[in-house]
């Protein structure tokens, strides 16, 4: 089977940068900023929005059901940038009053939390800063694509489309040829993979569940 796209998109995240190296591709266009986030797991409410104060987000708050029935908040925004720099322990104290804060009235009773660290890939922007929207690279026929964040996802596939040319309309293809071939893996959200639950006792986080 030989396949020859008038336009390549990629759209991998940190996996553009050995994308963008398979298709020879080799300019340096991505850059890496680290978050440490935070997980809340329990009775919570669903809840999808930012905490915005002033010209920063306080926090972002994303919801999502775990494997056990369980609600999953995933809590980003300045949170998380500025705990690259604090430990896990330090970081669910701040996360606990800062939800506290910026949600009046919610109660984290019965909740559970833990922390991961992960890299956020964006385009290279001078400075290293944070870009203001999604970016889109063009090369050839290949667009490297970053979102920047999830919210600008609609609009990056929106320009995305403005971009790829008319001949480029998918014509039918007989799926049939790839049912044999091998499938890759879907990777585990991170809450499923954390090792390490922990409760707020005596106003510390104290490790109380572990997830095999």
């Amino acid at each position: 089977l030989e396949i020859r796209p008038h336009t390549v998109v990629l759209a991998a995240g940190s996996g553009n940068a050995t994308l963008r190296h398979l298709c020879g591709l080799d300019v340096p266009a991505m850059q890496r900023r680290p978050l440490h986030m935070v997980l809340v797991r329990g009775p919570l409410p669903e809840l999808n929005g930012h905490c915005v104060d002033g010209s920063r987000t306080r926090v972002t708050v994303t919801s999502d059901i775990d494997a056990a029935g369980r609600r999953v908040w995933q809590v980003g925004g300045h949170l998380a940038e500025a705990g690259v720099e604090v430990s896990e322990a330090e970081l669910l104290l701040r996360a606990r009053d800062e939800l506290t804060d910026c949600i009046p009235g919610l109660d984290l009773t019965g909740c559970e939390w833990a922390t991961y660290r992960v890299d956020r890939a964006e385009a290279i922007v001078r400075g290293g800063q944070r870009p203001e929207t999604f970016q889109v690279l063009s090369e050839g026929n290949v667009l490297t694509t970053w979102p920047t964040k999830l919210a600008l996802v609609p609009e990056l596939a929106r320009d995305v489309a403005r971009r790829v040319p008319a001949e480029s309309t998918p014509i039918a293809f007989d799926s049939l040829v790839t049912n044999a071939w091998p499938r890759p893996d879907v990777a585990l959200p991170p809450w499923e993979e954390v090792s390490e639950w922990r409760v707020f006792e005596d106003s510390r986080p104290a490790v109380r569940a572990r997830v095999a």
